[in-house]
């Protein structure tokens, strides 16, 4: 499993993996590792500022490089058509064919947790709802300090219904 120094800063997609490893957000970058860190280390992305990522719900990151036989946009296309992710807020289209882009096929697998005792606890149920709970307050209070856009109270609403579908789950 790499980390994400091991991830090639060149042209590429992503695609961000639940804790159940099911796709959460995908994205396409110019450098890719510089895209990861801004997601993950400094938390500066769109993504993460509006509150639409948690990257407490991510596993694990599939990376694939961008070959020049097409362009970026038809990565970007092919990784959401593909895999439908629950996070991402539009749709890409791309009129052409499209790279054929499998789970199986990645070029690098960041995994975000060592051990399978991490995984574990981060699963269960009473641990996601505090998380999901946290995420919210958070994101709460950055949207009424900086004033919350409209996608930013839509991911709002949208966290907000899978705080109670986890609930729901745990009863």
């Amino acid at each position: 499993m790499a980390r994400f120094s091991d991830v090639r800063d060149v042209p590429g997609v992503y695609l961000l993996l639940d804790l159940d490893e099911h796709p959460l957000y995908a994205g396409k970058s110019g450098g890719l590792r510089t895209r990861l860190l801004q997601h993950f280390v400094r938390q500066d992305s769109s993504a993460t500022a509006d509150g639409l990522l948690d990257v407490y719900e991510v596993l694990r990151v599939l990376v694939w490089y961008a070959e020049p036989l097409y362009p970026l946009e038809a990565y970007e296309a092919a990784l959401i058509r593909a895999h439908a992710p629950r996070w991402n807020r539009v749709v890409v289209t791309f009129d052409g064919s499209l790279p054929a882009l499998s789970t199986e096929s990645a070029d690098a697998v960041v995994g975000l947790l060592d051990s399978p005792e991490q995984i574990a606890v981060r699963r269960e149920p009473l641990e996601r709802i505090e998380t999901k709970l946290l995420h919210l307050l958070r994101a709460v209070r950055k949207a009424r300090v900086s004033g919350a856009s409209s996608a930013t109270l839509a991911a709002l609403a949208r966290h907000a219904e899978e705080l109670r579908e986890l609930f729901e789950h745990r009863a």
